[in-house]
């Protein structure tokens, strides 16, 4: 007769609190939080989310750069449902969070543009930076419709 030994109890404390503290964290804040997934065709990382008929598809070109590297977003914003008053930024994003940054793009002198998104309609905007952070983990909030407001995050690794 073969004896098994049962696995310890994988929900130790090394699991339990980091889910806690990210739910700690995420409960307090009004935007997403969305969990990226590789594509390999764009070679891009993608995060998605639907606000209502609205669906909004954001594109980073790394989530592990280095200091220095360039990271390129680019946000798509897509109406499936009816006409749709939208306001959206129309030269880069409005980014925020903890990371360090600097433009590395061309500077525009336009902001945002206010109008009706049709059904089947899309909206397109994209910012390049070059990071500036330390190596760590950082947050990054990326806001591309002011109206419906939205935000979504996605946490970046700087390494060296």
């Amino acid at each position: 007769m073969s004896t098994l030994k049962r696995n310890k109890n994988v929900w130790g404390w090394g699991v339990i609190f980091p889910l806690f503290i990210l739910i700690v964290l995420l409960s307090g804040c009004d935007n997403t939080v969305v969990a990226p997934r590789f594509d390999e065709e764009s070679n891009t990382f993608i995060i998605q989310k639907s606000i209502g008929d609205l669906e909004q598809e954001i594109s980073l070109s790394d989530l592990t750069p280095a200091p220095g590297d360039t990271l390129t977003i680019e946000s798509i914003v897509t109406n499936s449902g009816d006409v749709q008053e939208i306001e959206s930024r129309i030269c880069g994003l409005n980014i925020t969070g903890n990371l360090e940054w600097k433009y590395a793009g061309p500077d525009c002198d336009g902001y945002s543009k206010r109008g009706p998104l049709a059904g089947g309609e899309k909206v397109t905007s994209w910012q390049s930076i070059v990071v500036t952070s330390q190596p760590g983990d950082y947050r990054l909030e990326i806001q591309h419709l002011l109206e419906p407001e939205e935000v979504m995050t996605v946490w970046i690794t700087v390494e060296d």
